[in-house]
């Protein structure tokens, strides 16, 4: 019988059927108040989330996984549209998206017929990049589980379908969609932040800058880490349980929100929050307010005039997401962060010089560069 050594990571074969996803995880963003793309943000997220990695599962200098959220790396794109044969100014329409697809290595190539799907929805493949990666940065057990990173740049003739175009791909292959959008894309691993910025060359590229970086550890205690269930998803990272994931399913499922096959509970509300995004014409606040309203004691201290709303919110539509909550989310140039009504999961709120930062614990940022 082989001795149990705890020095050693340990994952069993295959995850037990009485799994489930209740995280504690860091959450770090950063936004520019003069809005301006930059690098340097990329790195000190970077930074930031290491300083975190007490709050993410790390055995073995293996993590249970870290992902940022940046502005498209227009720059970026525009040498790759370049060369392959377009003019390069086109990775600066607003129409320009990228998609960034994590394939299983076991799978059969899903590109010729994905690419086929994505032109009947309106999107024009300009560029493609595949596995700019270094898999040397992984540990021994994500090597086992790691995909291909497929990355494909190009115009769609409706940014909103950008959306439609996720499920599609994810319905008819076997792929995750970490991120499709004319605004953001998601470089996430299962590792650490160290493992995260040697994993993906790009984030240490100069070319690519943002105005806004969200960040995610993840800690999954019961739980089964993979590539998948990374943070930040489409629309938000999150730390906490929904301890009414039941309820958000079904209730999702009756709005016809297209949820994902053994997504965990915070994969499940960004898809919920996008779906009413993208198909009833909320905006990020108003989806967020629906899954997660107020509690009624808040509801009684608003003005007279907004306490009937959100009364019919709860009523109609009852608290979709209830339990200790932290997010940090964005959608095109709206961002949201918050907490729980009772602030069980941390989210601190700082401010420097030239950006406001949202945190998990507010020590990432220097105090000589906090103003009052």
């Amino acid at each position: 019988m082989a001795r149990y050594d705890p020095t050693r990571a340990y994952r069993p074969r295959r995850p037990p059927s009485t799994v489930e996803d209740r995280d504690a995880c860091a959450l770090y963003a950063c936004i520019a108040k003069d809005a301006r793309p930059a690098h340097e943000p990329i790195e000190t997220a970077l930074v930031a989330l290491d300083k975190m990695l007490h709050r993410a599962g790390n055995v073995d200098g293996e993590g249970d996984g870290c992902g940022v959220m940046v502005d498209v790396p227009r720059e970026l794109w525009a040498e790759a549209v370049r060369a392959g044969g377009h003019a390069s100014r086109l990775a600066l329409d607003p129409r320009f998206a990228v998609a960034h697809v994590f394939v299983p290595r076991g799978s059969a190539d899903p590109a010729p017929a994905a690419r086929e799907l994505m032109s009947r929805l309106g999107f024009r493949v300009l560029a493609e990049r595949h596995d700019a990666v270094d898999s040397s940065a992984l540990g021994a057990l994500a090597r086992e589980e790691e995909p291909r990173f497929w990355q494909v740049g190009g115009l769609i003739e409706d940014p909103d379908r950008c959306f439609e175009l996720v499920v599609r791909l994810e319905e008819s292959f076997d792929l995750h969609v970490a991120s499709c959008s004319t605004d953001s894309v998601v470089y996430k691993v299962l590792g650490t932040p160290a493992v995260l910025g040697r994993y993906f060359a790009d984030l240490h590229d100069p070319r690519l800058k943002t105005a806004a970086v969200l960040g995610h550890n993840r800690y999954s205690t019961n739980t089964w880490p993979s590539f998948r269930r990374v943070q930040p998803f489409g629309v938000l990272g999150h730390n906490g349980e929904i301890n009414t994931i039941a309820r958000l399913r079904q209730e999702a499922r009756m709005l016809g929100v297209p949820l994902t096959a053994g997504g965990s509970d915070s994969q499940d509300l960004s898809r919920t929050v996008e779906a009413l995004i993208q198909r009833c014409g909320l905006t990020l606040v108003e989806a967020l307010e629906l899954v997660l309203p107020p509690i009624v004691n808040e509801i009684k201290g608003m003005p007279e005039e907004l306490r009937g709303f959100y009364m019919y919110l709860r009523q109609a539509f009852g608290p979709l997401a209830q339990g200790p909550v932290a997010l940090v989310s964005r959608h095109g140039d709206e961002c949201v962060f918050s907490v729980d009504a009772l602030g069980l999961r941390p989210l601190w709120s700082l401010e420097t010089g030239d950006a406001f930062v949202f945190s998990s614990e507010p020590g990432v940022v220097p105090v000589a560069d906090c103003v009052s």
